[in-house]
């Protein structure tokens, strides 16, 4: 054996022991906790300078939709077991988002949609879509609404601030 294929060898011994990872060698010390979030979410604006947001208001991205896909995902490690989600429709956005926007966006009635309010998190995926479905009949003229949907809560997983909320701008016909 040549010293270049012995010094191969040696390195790939090298590189294979530094890749081990237990819990005795390395307890993950500085990974944050997970925290729940919508992994699209888009209000509170993360930015108010137009060069990171462009858009003055949201726009009506879900004309002509019957199903929106909300991603609820675990951010950090994963956890061992699930995670129960609670989201709300939530009126204060609504309300926020009006006062900024010198908007008068309404609330979308109950009867436009439906959504399950408690999507479980898998532990071994770390992420669930949970569907909005629409009912575009049932909205009355040309009104703009709006579905504001915000992480009420996820048990004993933090929720992160600027991420709970997702905001939908819906025309009527």
């Amino acid at each position: 054996m040549n010293k270049r294929s012995l010094l191969v060898i040696c390195m790939a011994a090298l590189l294979a022991g530094s890749c081990f990872k237990s819990n005795e060698r390395n307890p993950l010390k500085g990974v944050p906790n997970p925290i729940v979030l919508f992994a699209n979410s888009n209000w509170p604006l993360k930015s108010t300078s137009t060069f990171f947001n462009p858009f003055s208001t949201l726009t009506d991205s879900v004309a002509g939709t019957m199903m929106l896909r909300l991603r609820i995902q675990l951010s950090g490690m994963t956890q061992k077991t699930d995670t129960r989600v609670t989201l709300k429709v939530d009126t204060a956005q609504l309300l926020s988002y009006n006062a900024y926007y010198k908007t008068a966006y309404i609330l979308l009635p109950d009867s436009c949609y439906t959504v399950g309010l408690t999507p479980m998190i898998p532990a071994d995926t770390g992420m669930v879509v949970a569907v909005v479905s629409l009912s575009p009949s049932k909205f009355k003229g040309p009104s703009k609404y709006l579905l504001p949907l915000t992480i009420a809560d996820a048990g004993a997983v933090p929720v992160a601030a600027n991420a709970a909320t997702m905001l939908y701008t819906l025309q009527g016909n």
